[in-house]
């Protein structure tokens, strides 16, 4: 992988991704985790939020609502500070 923090986010999103597709959803957890790190690590707040986002979305198909819903809040607040900084 790059070595750059930001590539390597995307990376492990892309990776994350394929996980999901085949069912594996823990492992696509702790990859999402790292991608998150990775992310946070860069200043990458739009990746962050896809990351958060995807993070949402498997913990709700696995049935964890709160939690998805805290994620999706998360989410909403990086969305909305990278629209003040920067508009559509």
């Amino acid at each position: 992988m790059s070595g750059e923090p930001r590539d390597q986010a995307l990376q492990h999103l892309g990776k994350a991704e394929s996980e999901l597709g085949r069912g594996r959803y823990s492992d696509a957890l702790q990859t999402l985790k790292t991608a998150g790190r990775l992310a946070d690590e860069a200043w990458a707040p739009d990746i962050l939020s896809v990351v958060i986002g995807t993070v949402g979305s498997v913990i709700q198909s696995i049935g964890r609502y709160d939690e998805a819903l805290k994620s999706y809040t998360i989410v909403l607040d990086i969305q909305e500070k990278l629209a003040e900084h920067k508009p559509f």
